[in-house]
């Protein structure tokens, strides 16, 4: 063990252990000295030359060292922070551009789809009536050869990648029957009346894209769901959305609330059973068999160009009979008169057949006077003596004219007013369609 630690006494004779522990723990000393000088000079001391070791100024010299890089690292960082402060200041103001910039562009994009409007608008004003006032009878007058039909046909393309429903020139030219919304056929021989219909369903493509028909629809919804258990409640802004349009598909909804709003007392003195009570005593009614040949004949003559009312076997072809032979047996003292197969065809397009029993009863009993549709017409009469006053004064000179040819007004309005205006606007835009 003495030669493998290199002792120094070795020869000697004997051995001291305590001697040797000292020498042990004195070298050892002088190694630690040894290291911990070489780890100084390695540190950098600014001490090295001198004799000794002083701890305390080798501190303070590294403390001012690193105060000096905090220092210069703080300055670093400010500078950083006031680059980082103005680079999301230009951040900003750029956001802030690009979000004018889209305002702009999106304003822009809704001027160009108003000019499509209007000058799809402008088309259909060019219809004329060669004879009578039948749509059969009109014509398309087009100036400047086929450029505005290449033109309807592009905006048609466009129209359609939004709307596949819409249909093609070429498929209505190929003779082909059109199905609309709402159930109308479309069949068209002469090449001027089809781009007027084309042009009257991208007229309505246009106000569905527009801003104002997404807000209204976005109104409608949030009215229902804060009203949905008082729906007819807030008037005023109930009669706003109203008059701006009834969407298509709350339409049964708010028909049905309006017309159990005026009915209620009735239903409730009938019964819930009470159409259907009706339409199984149709068969033993003398009153039902007074009015079902005049009603027979109206039934086919009142949407024929509808897929609901084109046969006679077809659903909604029942249910009108159905519907007016029950209210004939209602209300016997008022029957059937013309006009309300088109009211009742109307709600049926919306509505199952009890609804449009009681939109029936709501129309003649209540929302009209008793005396509107009784068999002398005496409150559509009425109607008609203020329209021509009305006429005569914010119309005169159309007033002058037809009291010139010596017609009289109602001869063309009384019809109107009894199947309120049904057949006498384009259907969209019927003030039964709204309300």
């Amino acid at each position: 063990m003495d030669g493998k630690l290199g002792s120094p006494h070795a020869g000697l004779e004997g051995y001291d252990s305590k001697r040797r522990s000292v020498w042990c723990v004195s070298v050892c000393y002088c190694v630690k000295n040894e290291i911990i000088e070489d780890m100084d000079g390695k540190l950098g001391s600014p001490h090295a030359g001198l004799e000794g070791y002083d701890s305390k100024r080798r501190a303070s010299a590294l403390t001012k060292e690193h105060q000096e890089r905090v220092r210069v690292l703080q300055n670093q960082n400010r500078f950083l922070n006031e680059e980082v402060r103005r680079l999301a200041k230009l951040r900003g103001q750029e956001h802030g551009k690009m979000r004018l910039q889209d305002s702009k562009v999106r304003s822009l994009e809704a001027d160009i789809e108003v000019w499509k409007l209007e000058y799809i608008s402008l088309i259909q004003s060019s219809i004329r009536f060669t004879g009578t006032d039948t749509i059969d009878d009109a014509e398309l007058y087009l100036f400047g050869g086929d450029r505005h039909k290449d033109r309807i046909l592009e905006l048609l393309c466009e129209a359609r990648k939004i709307n596949p429903s819409l249909p093609t020139y070429e498929y209505l030219a190929s003779g082909e029957v059109h199905v609309d919304c709402y159930g109308f056929k479309h069949h068209f021989e002469d090449d001027g009346l089809l781009l007027h219909y084309l042009c009257q369903e991208l007229s309505q493509h246009f106000l569905s894209q527009a801003n104002t028909f997404e807000k209204h629809q976005k109104n409608w919804l949030l009215y229902l769901k804060q009203h949905s258990k008082h729906l007819l409640a807030p008037r005023k802004e109930l009669k706003a959305l109203v008059r701006a349009g009834i969407p298509d598909p709350h339409r049964k909804q708010m028909w049905r609330a309006f017309v159990m709003a005026k009915v209620e007392d009735i239903v409730l003195e009938k019964g819930p059973h009470y159409y259907r009570t009706l339409c199984n005593s149709v068969p033993d009614s003398p009153t039902a068999a007074r009015y079902k040949k005049q009603i027979s004949l109206d039934l086919m003559r009142t949407m024929p160009s509808n897929v609901k009312f084109s046969t006679a076997g077809s659903k909604g072809i029942m249910d009108l009979q159905d519907v007016l032979l029950a209210f004939c047996i209602h209300n016997s003292s008022i029957g059937y008169c013309q006009g309300m197969n088109f009211l009742v065809a109307m709600a049926l397009l919306f509505m199952d057949a009890q609804d449009a029993f009681w939109t029936l009863v709501a129309v003649t009993e209540r929302y009209h006077s008793p005396a509107y549709f009784d068999h002398n017409l005496l409150g559509a009469q009425a109607d008609q003596s203020v329209l021509h006053d009305l006429m005569s004064e914010k119309l005169p000179d159309l007033a002058r004219h037809l009291d010139a040819i010596d017609i009289e007004i109602s001869t063309v309005t009384l019809n109107w007013f009894l199947a309120i205006f049904f057949d006498a606007v384009p259907f969209q835009v019927s003030p039964c369609v709204q309300l």
